[in-house]
């Protein structure tokens, strides 16, 4: 699975929690030079996602609330290797602006959806 990320293969990987599904999209994530994307439906995930990647000293931000138009303009200067955000915050109009000017520059290396059984209402 970790081959096929780094390929930029697309994958559908149903792993039992602490299977390596988050270890995956990290060694890509640092390995290639644009940002990925990870979407989590839930708050305390994303929590802990990011204070273990900072841990290992891997560029990460949440976007969330809180969030800053600093935040969003280091983004699209790719200061950050992770970007974790909730599906609500991934479709507001500064986040899906920003998406679309990154990718059309060939700055997303690839978008993460984790837990998606949580998002019932995507189908």
């Amino acid at each position: 699975m970790i081959n096929a990320t780094l390929s930029k293969r697309n994958v559908l990987a149903l792993i039992p929690t602490g299977g390596g599904k988050s270890l995956t999209f990290q060694i890509s994530a640092i390995s290639d030079p644009g940002v990925t994307f990870v979407i989590m439906p839930l708050l305390s995930l994303i929590e802990d996602n990011l204070s273990f990647v900072q841990e290992l000293g891997i560029p990460a931000i949440s976007l969330g609330a809180n969030s800053i138009a600093n935040d969003y303009h280091e983004i699209q200067n790719c200061k950050y290797k992770l970007v974790y955000t909730t599906p609500e915050k991934l479709i507001t109009s500064q986040v899906y602006t920003i998406l679309c000017n990154m990718a059309a520059k060939g700055m997303v290396e690839r978008f993460v959806i984790d837990e998606v059984h949580c998002v019932s209402h995507w189908g």
